[in-house]
């Protein structure tokens, strides 16, 4: 994995520390960008779910639109789980745009179900877009840092 290559005497010249560190930089930089693709799936899916919940009839593509977000977000925890390399910036944005994220997923089921009435298509859109807000502040963040 050490790409750095010892000179004559067993030590690094300063050009392949500087090399080596930057290789080991650039993969850590990519590693801990993963947030930044879960929440573009995310900020996709999640009104593409709210919205088409409502909207579409029933049928197979009903229910892809009912199962995938849901397959998403538990495929997403599962991978986070398992990831070793994360940033400070990472570290921070994570727990507040979940939060975010959660509390305007659950007010847009609310209003679906118990305030919007049947065949409201503009307040179903407009909310049914509210969950991606913070899923696409989070990737701004984390791919602009």
């Amino acid at each position: 994995m050490n790409d750095a290559r010892p000179n004559a005497d067993g030590e690094l010249t300063p050009a392949d520390a500087l090399r080596s560190a930057t290789t080991i930089d650039a993969k850590a930089r990519r590693t801990a960008r993963w947030p930044a693709w879960l929440w573009t799936a995310m900020g996709v899916g999640m009104p593409v779910h709210l919205i088409g919940i409502r909207l579409l009839p029933e049928g197979w593509l009903h229910t892809a639109v009912v199962v995938l977000p849901l397959l998403l977000a538990v495929g997403g925890m599962i991978y986070s789980a398992v990831q070793r390399a994360t940033s400070r910036l990472l570290n921070k944005l994570v727990w507040p745009v979940t939060a975010v994220f959660v509390v305007l997923t659950v007010g847009a089921s609310l209003l679906h179900s118990f305030v919007f009435p049947e065949g409201a298509v503009l307040p179903v859109v407009l909310t049914g877009l509210l969950p991606a807000i913070p899923c696409f502040y989070g990737v701004r963040r984390v791919l602009a840092g």
